[in-house]
């Protein structure tokens, strides 16, 4: 990938200043469920700049964070050298992880899947289920379809957030959502949740699913 390429190489140095305080409740709650799991070394998928993985070295893993970003990336390493005994980032492809068959006991991807064109999205999955251990756990965070008229209303606020990342970017986001969001991506996976929870007024969802032994 060149420079001229990387989409998120602009905005990673003000992600987190623009997002971490609407994002951090979730990654800490994402973080303390992993944290009960008996995982040593987690992965994060599309991790950008690398905050998740940072609860994740709170509750005493060790995390990987894989993006394609090299800007994300490249911030993210800050943290590996304030953590570096806990956190490691790389630059890798998510539709072709670089890992071995279960090499990790958790993995986790959390409001990426939404963005991604729709044939990559089952490639992700597909490539999260087969480095995640036999009975080891999948962690996916990501916008749910609206249940209730309340939550159809608040969800402009985010389909107008959706739009302003750009065409591409919303249109992936809006066939995400015609198919169901996040509910829906996981059932046409064989993903089946043994907990969702749903935050943000109900409109993003933190889905734990175990992977089969």
């Amino acid at each position: 990938m060149r420079l001229a390429d990387d989409e998120y190489g602009a905005v990673a140095p003000i992600y987190d200043a623009a997002t971490a305080w609407a994002l951090d409740p979730l990654r800490r709650e994402l973080g303390e469920a992993v944290g009960r799991e008996r995982a040593v070394k987690v992965l994060d998928v599309c991790c950008g700049t690398g905050r998740q993985c940072l609860f994740y070295a709170k509750t005493g893993r060790d995390a990987v964070g894989l993006d394609l970003s090299w800007g994300m990336i490249r911030r993210a390493a800050r943290l590996e050298n304030i953590h570096a005994a806990r956190m490691a980032f790389l630059r890798g492809d998510a539709c072709r992880l670089p890992f071995p068959d279960a090499s990790f006991i958790v993995s986790t991807i959390a409001l990426a899947l939404h963005e991604k064109p729709p044939g990559m999205r089952p490639l992700i999955l597909a490539e999260m289920l087969r480095v995640t251990a036999p009975g080891g756990l999948i962690g996916v965070v990501d916008y749910l379809s609206p249940k209730t008229g309340a939550q159809s209303a608040l969800s402009w606020g985010v389909k107008a957030v959706e739009r302003l990342a750009g065409r591409d970017h919303h249109a992936h986001y809006a066939d995400y959502m015609r198919q169901g969001g996040l509910e829906g991506l996981l059932e046409r996976q064989g993903m089946r949740m043994f907990d969702v929870r749903r935050r943000m007024f109900g409109l993003i969802g933190i889905a734990l699913i175990r992977r089969p032994a």
